[in-house]
């Protein structure tokens, strides 16, 4: 049994609907629900806020239900061969923002493509995109990659 909620917004009168994206098709089933994107990269840049440079701790990661386990098997294997390649400094970034840096304020819906790819903007710092790849799996929603992890170099944000 499948419930669907709509939900519509007035973007003339609420500054925060332009984080509400209507992805509803015909048939739902067949496409991704692109606001988990979203919701991912806004919890993610709440969860480094406190934190100065990039963490090895996965921890967070693998409990994330928002993420397939392609995902966090790929991100802990990047984590993993940068700490052997130089157990002094790792990675040197983050690589779900494939940045040093990320927008304070989190992230707003920019654009997606009919792959699965959406990419988001920075809300103080619209300059600031990045790619976000979300799937169906199981028929649920899941972020499958996000800066370089499981996005395509042709696909990924530039800077």
């Amino acid at each position: 049994m499948f419930i669907i909620l709509g939900v519509s917004c007035n973007p003339s009168t609420n500054n925060k609907t332009e984080t509400h994206i209507h992805t509803e098709s015909t048939n739902s089933s067949l496409a991704p629900d692109v606001s988990v994107a979203l919701k991912f990269m806004n919890d993610y840049a709440d969860y480094c806020t406190p934190k100065s440079p990039p963490s090895n701790d996965t921890t967070w990661i693998k409990r994330n239900q928002l993420l397939t386990n392609n995902f966090k098997n790929r991100y802990e294997s990047l984590l993993d061969s940068a700490d052997k390649a130089d157990p002094e400094i790792g990675l040197d970034f983050d690589p779900i923002f494939d940045a040093q840096d990320y927008p304070d304020e989190g992230f707003i819906f920019s654009s997606q493509d009919s792959s699965g790819f959406v990419t988001l903007k920075g809300k103080d710092w619209p300059e600031f995109t990045v790619v976000v790849k979300v799937v169906l799996e199981n028929n649920k929603s899941l972020v499958d990659g996000a800066g370089i992890i499981n996005i395509p170099v042709n696909k990924r944000a530039l800077r």
